[in-house]
């Protein structure tokens, strides 16, 4: 299945020295590496470093694997961050929502001066403006001088009543 004078990858040198090579390869990995002592040194330095580890640590590759790494534990676990994305995108919802529909509040007339308060206000200037010059008053103008009144409040208004 091999080619025995195929070149030999370092994927394949990684699985000699750990051990995990295909056996068919294995005896061409042994033939290149007596022909090639740069390869033979990196495989002697691959192996003392990976002993190196197992000495030091070989310990906990026995261990049982500690409950806080529980793969199906954390899997049922909830994660705050799903409730702080929900509560985001409700507050996105709510507040894109309030303003879709409380747009109209805040229309063209309700930001130009002419609001109905500035409105009103104008009015009741107007209105005291019409009144405020006279020394005898509108309200004490008798029945009987009604043409007094409509000529009095056509020369106030501009334009014959």
């Amino acid at each position: 299945m091999f080619d025995r004078d195929q070149p030999v990858t370092e994927e394949e040198l990684h699985a000699y020295v750990d051990g995990e090579l295909a056996p068919e390869r294995q005896e061409a990995v042994e033939a290149w590496l007596s022909t090639h002592p740069d390869d033979t040194a990196r495989v002697g330095a691959w192996r003392a470093q990976a002993e190196s580890i197992r000495s030091r640590y070989g310990a906990a590759a026995s261990e049982p694997v500690p409950a806080r790494f529980d793969v199906a534990r954390l899997a049922r676990r909830t994660w705050p961050w799903k409730s702080i994305a929900a509560a985001a995108a409700l507050a996105f919802l709510v507040g894109g929502s309030a303003g879709w529909f409380g747009r109209d509040m805040w229309s063209e007339q309700a930001r130009s001066e002419h609001s109905p308060f500035q409105q009103f206000t104008a009015e009741a200037v107007d209105a005291y403006n019409l009144y405020v010059v006279e020394v005898r008053h509108p309200v004490e103008v008798p029945a009987s001088d009604a043409d007094h009144l409509v000529q009095w409040l056509s020369k106030r208004v501009g334009y014959q009543l």
